[in-house]
């Protein structure tokens, strides 16, 4: 079994033609394929939940159930079962991905170690790197400028002064990426929550990596900030409102409708005009 090597950016990644090319494959079983591609780590390796895979291929999860016993029939992906040691619940299944080039499917004779579940496959032969040693590093180098564009965006919304080369914030922006996110689903979390937190003095604190880049990510990716509705209701409140009616021409069409100001001007007119 010829594994797939994760040496591709982060902002895209590679299909053989070969998948493309393969008549003996459903769209399905292409789609799932392609799914698992996109999530391989640099051991070849990935553990998506059913779940994932099912909303990113478009299916429903017992499409995926039986498709992933079908590529696994095929010798195009290897799956390991894992439980966790301490409930015994069993955890998202850890996926090999083969390489899908004709001649390719052999019995797996090995792979690379997994720590985390004690997963062992042992001499696996992985495909050579599309990238030349520079551009690997060039990869490199682009993860680390990532990294400090969206920490130094936080650090201006904020005020504050977190770090980019913290391991802690550059594992949790990692993770993110390798779940499918983008860089500008970073930016967009950091203005949900600065606009939902910034002003909230017991939640303010929280406006911090560990937080916002943890595994609530997703949920405030998608949060609406709210509005009132007739405009920011806290902004509003934040006005001192005047005694005198034209003190302040804005806080003036906030409190009054155009017939109700044609109204006033009307009956300041009329009085000057009296006297």
């Amino acid at each position: 079994m010829e594994l797939l090597k994760d040496s591709r950016k982060k902002e895209w990644f590679w299909i053989e033609n070969s998948l493309i090319d393969n008549l003996d494959l459903s769209t399905y079983e292409k789609m799932i394929y392609i799914v698992l591609v996109r999530h391989l780590d640099d051991e070849s390796t990935c553990f998506p939940k059913k779940s994932t895979i099912a909303k990113e291929a478009g299916c429903s999860e017992a499409t995926v159930k039986r498709t992933i016993n079908s590529l696994e029939e095929k010798k195009l992906i290897k799956r390991v079962f894992r439980k966790d040691k301490k409930t015994g619940i069993n955890t998202s299944n850890l996926y090999y991905v083969a390489s899908s080039k004709l001649g390719a499917h052999t019995e797996p004779r090995g792979g690379s170690d997994r720590p985390a579940n004690n997963t062992h496959i042992n001499n696996t032969q992985l495909t050579n790197n599309i990238y030349s040693p520079a551009e690997q590093k060039e990869g490199k180098t682009n993860d680390k400028v990532i990294h400090k564009r969206i920490i130094d965006y936080l650090n201006e919304k904020v005020d504050k002064s977190f770090k980019s080369t913290t391991k802690k914030t550059r594992d949790l922006i990692n993770a993110r990426l390798k779940e499918g996110f983008v860089e500008e689903d970073f930016y967009k979390v950091i203005d949900n929550k600065v606009h939902t937190w910034l002003e909230d003095d017991k939640m303010n604190v929280y406006l911090r990596p560990e937080t916002i880049f943890g595994n609530k990510f997703e949920s405030y990716l998608n949060e609406v900030p709210r509005m009132a509705k007739n405009g920011n209701e806290s902004v509003k409140q934040n006005k001192e409102v005047s005694k005198n009616k034209f003190a302040n021409f804005e806080q003036t069409f906030t409190q009054y409708s155009n017939k109700e100001l044609d109204e006033i001007i009307k009956k300041s007119q009329k009085a000057k005009f009296e006297k």
